[in-house]
């Protein structure tokens, strides 16, 4: 009898995980005609990184302010994106094709997973519970990397590449303490010094 309970425990733990996997890879609009109001998140999980290490991998390093956001299904309808239009401040290093000309202050995109948005008539939430929320008129500095599959910049190592500016000083926000409240010119001038050294 035990063995026969524990491979019915079995085949529905099973089960559960083909379910969760199979309700995965259907679009929000087929969910969303059997649901109805949809509130989903995710905790995408990145390994901490040094700074060193942010530098190292970055196409572009800018300190900007968000100044326009654009929600939209990604291009297989399974996912919430949001698109935050950053309007350079100073660009600390851009790497690859894309270089800004001197004095040039282009319109940036930054996608992040989540957003909220009406699709067949139903409001769905995505939430990324591992990185707080951009806002609309707040300064950052911001360590991007280019995805031409989103033909927009996305964080490199995803938390690990977001600093808030708060009273001119940084408020990083993957939750960790280092850097935290250094002045902000202090901080540029330390990723000035780890571009310089060819990191």
């Amino acid at each position: 009898m035990r063995h026969l309970i524990i491979i019915a425990v079995a085949l529905t733990l099973i089960g559960l995980v083909a379910s969760a996997a199979a309700l995965a890879q259907r679009t929000l609009p087929d969910r969303v005609k059997e649901y109805g109001d949809l509130r989903l998140s995710s905790a995408p999980t990145f390994p901490q990184m040094d700074l060193d290490n942010v530098v190292a991998k970055s196409d572009l390093i800018v300190r900007a302010k968000v100044i326009s956001a654009q929600i939209h299904l990604s291009s297989d309808q399974r996912y919430i994106f949001t698109d935050f239009g950053l309007q350079p401040i100073a660009v600390l290093v851009q790497r690859g094709p894309e270089r800004t000309m001197p004095g040039s202050t282009p319109r940036l995109i930054v996608s992040v997973l989540g957003g909220e948005m009406v699709i067949e008539g139903h409001n769905v939430t995505w939430t990324d519970t591992s990185l707080e929320r951009f806002e609309i008129g707040k300064e950052y500095v911001l360590f991007l990397q280019r995805s031409p599959a989103l033909d927009a910049y996305v964080l490199t190592g995803h938390s690990n590449g977001a600093f808030e500016v708060r009273n001119e000083g940084i408020e990083p926000r993957h939750g960790r303490s280092e850097h935290r409240g250094e002045p902000v010119g202090l901080f540029i001038k330390r990723v000035q010094a780890m571009i310089a050294h060819g990191r």
